[in-house]
This record gives C-alpha cells, structure tokens and sequence, in this order.
C-alpha cells in the first residue's frame, strides 16, 4: 500500500461515519449544524465541513444585510 492508498476499511469506515452524519446534521439550525461539524474529525467529514461552512457563511451574509437595513431604518 502507498502513503496514497487508505485501506479499505478505513474508507468504508469514513464513508459509512460520513452518511450517519449527513443523515444527523442534515436537518439541523446551521447555528447547531456548524457546532457539531466543528467538533468532527475532519477527514471523514469534509464534505460535511465544506457544506456546513457555506451554509454559515450565507446566513451571516443574510444577518449581515438584514442588520445593515435595521439600522437603516432606525436612522430615518
């Protein structure tokens, strides 16, 4: 086996942890979604970190705007 190559069980292990998590996370507040990928080990999660993290980022971006037009609105 090379540095390259995961053996086999492992892989199967990764996969299977990976399609528990996405079934656990995937119907959870990205608020709770982005507190429990951050505690997971990421080699077997990074699909789930990757998705997680643009779901965090858009939604901050959405608060963002939104605050941005609350205080707006408070200035007029």
């Amino acid at each position: 086996m090379s540095d390259m190559e995961i053996n086999p069980m492992n892989k199967w292990t990764n996969e299977k942890v990976s399609d528990l998590a996405l079934m656990k996370f995937g119907d959870m507040p990205i608020l709770e979604r982005m507190e429990a990928v951050s505690m997971t080990h990421m080699f077997s999660f990074w699909k789930e970190v990757q998705e997680t993290m643009f779901c965090g980022v858009e939604e901050i971006k959405r608060l963002t705007a939104r605050i941005a037009e609350l205080e707006k609105q408070q200035k007029v």
